[in-house]
């Protein structure tokens, strides 16, 4: 599979903003599966976004650096899913919906 520009292709910030990128899975924003995931442990929270990522066409990082911005705030820190597995599913729901709606209100240039 050839990789276009990440315009052409379902960008990471689309997981963010709730589009499923290219092709639009059933789940319109993949992250929403965290907080329905049965196994809320930090190995069970990286197969889910692994998964999710091969399901899309997208490499592990483009899953995993928003989903990190948006619980963290940061582009780097301690382990993603330790911390994810640590907030809970709802406090990662919260700050994903944070995100979301600074995103969108953010102004065009």
């Amino acid at each position: 599979m050839e990789r276009g520009p990440a315009s052409t292709r379902g960008e990471p910030s689309g997981l963010v903003l709730g589009s499923g990128g290219k092709g639009d899975s059933p789940a319109l924003n993949p992250y929403e599966r965290l907080g329905r995931a049965s196994d809320f442990s930090a190995s069970g929270i990286e197969a889910l976004l692994k998964e999710i990522a091969k399901e899309f066409g997208w490499k592990n990082g483009e899953v995993y650096h928003p989903l990190r911005f948006a619980v963290s705030g940061r582009l780097q820190g301690p382990s993603l899913f330790h911390m994810v597995e640590a907030l809970g599913p709802e406090r990662v729901a919260a700050r994903i919906k944070r995100l979301q709606g600074s995103l969108k209100e953010a102004p065009l240039k």
